[in-house]
This record gives C-alpha cells, sequence and structure tokens, in this order.
C-alpha cells in the first residue's frame, strides 16, 4: 500500500502542474518548482562529498522516495490513532462517518484554482519561472493534519531516530567513506555565500542564511522529507479508519471493544505489511 499512496501522491503532483501550465499557458518547464534534491547534489559536491563514480542525481531521487515513504509510514499510525481516539472521545456516532465524503481525505494535493492562487513571473539567470502560491485558508483537515503532525514530532522519538538511521543509510547507498565524511560533514559551509547562492534554485535552499555545517543541512533536508512524508500518511490513516467503518472491515459497533493489542495491530497493519514486503523481496534478491 505504501508505494501505491506515493505513486497517487506523485501522480496528483503531476495532474496539478499540468493543470497550473495549461491554464497559464506557459511551457511545463517554467513552472516547475526547482527541484531541492537537485540543490543538495550541488552542496555536497562543493565540499567534495560525494562518490564521483556514482549517478548522484539518480541515486537521491532514490534515496528521496526512500524517505518519503518512512514518512509515510510514520503517519499512517498516527492518522489512524487519532481517528480512533476522535471517535471514542468525541464522540462520532456512526451515521455520521457514514456520511463523511471521503474526496478531500484522497487529495494530497488541492486542485488547482486560480481564484485561490497568486502567481509572479521571476526572471532566474535568464529562465523565466512562473511561482505559484495558495492565498486562501488551510481547511479544517488541513488543520487537524498539521496539529498531529506537529504533536506527533514532540512526543515520539521515532522521528528523531528516523533522522540518525537515515544519514546512516545514505553514507552507505553514496558510497561515502566514513572518515571523509566525518571531515566532511563538519566543515561550515555558507549557502547565500557567492561560490553557492547564483546556483541554489529551491525555496527550501534560498530561504537559508548564514553557516550551517553540512550534516546539519542534510539533516534538515530529512526532516523536510519526513515530514511531508508524515503529512501525506496522517491524510492516508484518517481516511482509512473511515473508509474501514464505512465498509464495515472495523464494526464501528466494535471499535470502543478492542483490546489494546487488536488496536495496535489494527493502526500497525500497514506497518508491517510493508515492512513483511521488504525484507521478502530482499530475501528473494
Amino acid at each position: 500500500m505504501i508505494d501505491e499512496i506515493f505513486e497517487e501522491y506523485k501522480k496528483q503532483e503531476k495532474e496539478n502542474i499540468l493543470l497550473m501550465t495549461k491554464h497559464y499557458g506557459i511551457d511545463v518547464k517554467c513552472l516547475l518548482y526547482p527541484n531541492i534534491n537537485n540543490d543538495l547534489i550541488v552542496i555536497l559536491d562543493s565540499v567534495n562529498l560525494l562518490n564521483e563514480e556514482m549517478d548522484s542525481f539518480k541515486q537521491l531521487d532514490q534515496f528521496y522516495e526512500k524517505i518519503i515513504k518512512e514518512g509515510i509510514l510514520l503517519g499512517i499510525g498516527f492518522g489512524k490513532t487519532h481517528m480512533i481516539k476522535k471517535i471514542l472521545e468525541f464522540p462520532i456516532s456512526k451515521r455520521e462517518m457514514l456520511d463523511i465524503d471521503l474526496k478531500e481525505y484522497n487529495e494530497f494535493f488541492p486542485p488547482f484554482d486560480e481564484s485561490k492562487s497568486d502567481c509572479e513571473k521571476i526572471d532566474e539567470d535568464g529562465t523565466e519561472r512562473l511561482i505559484v502560491s495558495r492565498n486562501d485558508e488551510p481547511s479544517q483537515l488541513e488543520v487537524e493534519i498539521s496539529a498531529v503532525s506537529y504533536i506527533s514530532k514532540v512526543i515520539d522519538n521515532n522521528h528523531k531516530e528516523l533522522k540518525k538511521l537515515l544519514f546512516e543509510q545514505f553514507l552507505d547507498e553514496f558510497q561515502i567513506d566514513r572518515k571523509k565524511a566525518r571531515f566532511a560533514c563538519n566543515k561550515r559551509i555558507k549557502i547565500d555565500g557567492e561560490n553557492l547562492k547564483p546556483l541554489i534554485k529551491s525555496r527550501f535552499f534560498k530561504e537559508k542564511t548564514g553557516k550551517y555545517k553540512v550534516k546539519r543541512i542534510i539533516e534538515d533536508y530529512f526532516e523536510f522529507m519526513i515530514d511531508m512524508g508524515l503529512e501525506i500518511g496522517i491524510r492516508t490513516g484518517l481516511r482509512l479508519v473511515i473508509e474501514d467503518i464505512q465498509n464495515d472491515a472495523l464494526p464501528y459497533e466494535l471499535l470502543g471493544n478492542l483490546s489494546e493489542t487488536e488496536t495496535m495491530m489494527y493502526i500497525q497493519k500497514e506497518h508491517s505489511e510493508y515492512i513483511f514486503k521488504k525484507y521478502k523481496t530482499a530475501v528473494i534478491a
């Protein structure tokens, strides 16, 4: 399921971009948001951290997918937990649950709406770009997802541990020598300085000012991507509980009578399936 969720997220992202390009009648290259993956490669290359024998851009695109999926895994559990608690404590009646429209729960990107968007054309080193941003208030569901995401990061140590684990995996998958990494990652660089500023394109890195340790830059990138996956997962977790009740896969009447073990098994169902599939594939390979 995690793979399908990620693919649906990418599909909706692409469709949203195409809607905007069609509306404004411009080349898709003018609208595509500069890729922060490319910026990270530029930064790491500036401190000679990368393995020259590798296609680092391709490698990071694959690693980015892994980070998003790990965030989704975390988020589904939090989303399910929040929805179950909300149903039992609010409480929300069975009739109300059956009447919930799942449309917004399935939308990882709000459909493009010209009246709710601001656009600005800029010239960036000779390339015309169109920056589109929303100007409307977030929906109630978006506020709820943001709140669950914030609370989950405060109370859960998995978020911090995941960053440490990803850093080690990053060094392994990019075949970076540990001694070389120790030296390069402790370097302080200025992203908004003369050398890097002209090469950096994404808002994420453009907004960073002053000197940063390279390791901090990598960890900030990880956190940004984990958070992106986390919100996708929370939205999905909320939807799955509602969907299961509407389809009677999770009978509403039994919800408050499940044991702690049964509740935990339900909450971790997608996580368990993903881990099983992942290691089963690895063993077969």
